[in-house]
């Protein structure tokens, strides 16, 4: 059994606007892309637009190991959102985490 702390974690992430508040969204989650990818061990930190709903927005989230992505969640800037903007401007979040499969 491989350790999950060598292997690759991912995180895809649903945040689905509330009525009239999408672009408040999308502003806020924007000013986490950079500070994000200069963290330790970041890979990926990328926003998508859902094709069929507007007030969907997409998040794919990709760092070197668990222990690196857990530190990010608990990045004073990420609690920050979640306590305030997230609380104010997302109806509702679903999210999927994930380790890489290697051989």
């Amino acid at each position: 059994m491989s350790n999950p702390l060598n292997e690759v974690a991912y995180c895809v992430e649903y945040f689905y606007a509330k009525p009239g508040f999408r672009d408040q969204l999308v502003q806020s989650l924007l000013k986490l892309v950079e500070p994000t990818r200069a963290e330790p061990g970041c890979l990926q930190y990328d926003l998508l637009q859902d094709q069929k709903d507007e007030n969907l927005i997409i998040l794919l989230v990709k760092f070197k190991n668990i222990e690196l992505m857990n530190k990010h969640e608990h990045q004073a800037f990420v609690k920050a959102f979640a306590e305030n903007e997230m609380k104010k401007y997302c109806e509702k979040l679903i999210w999927n985490d994930a380790l890489g499969i290697s051989k």
